[in-house]
């Protein structure tokens, strides 16, 4: 089994150069259980040369962001991964409650492409544990 160590979240982590790797599929509730803090938009606003703070110019309403790392049983230790960091948002929704009614197709970014399999997999952990109480 994988196991995933959370290091970090939030501002925090540094997202700079994470591209688009997939989407995960899931509630608002399931994603900020997981992931907590919800940097918004304003995470936008402050990249320089950032020129509109007008909510109808945003792209993304929503983003949490991760560094975690990557072990297990069923890892071998040449494919443990440290330091793996992903970006979970919206794109383009009309407004931003509006991922914050039922399932939701999420974008996942990172700098490595097994972050969307990691993503995915801890996402559906966790709706196993919200399910169950």
């Amino acid at each position: 089994m994988v196991d995933y160590t959370i290091t970090g979240l939030g501002e925090d982590v540094n997202i700079h150069l994470t591209t688009y790797q997939g989407t995960v599929i899931a509630t608002y509730e399931e994603i900020q259980s997981l992931f907590i803090f919800n940097v918004g938009m304003a995470s936008f606003l402050s990249k320089p040369g950032y020129l509109s703070d007008t909510y109808e110019d945003q792209n993304v309403h929503n983003e949490f962001r991760v560094e975690m790392s990557v072990t297990g049983n069923d890892v071998e230790p040449e494919y443990w991964k440290h330091n793996l960091v992903a970006t979970i948002y919206d794109w383009k929704p009309k407004k931003s409650d509006d991922v914050k009614d039922g399932y939701y197709h999420w974008r996942v970014g990172g700098h490595e492409s097994c972050v969307e399999g990691y993503i995915n997999d801890m996402v559906k952990r966790q709706r196993k544990v919200l399910n169950n109480g």
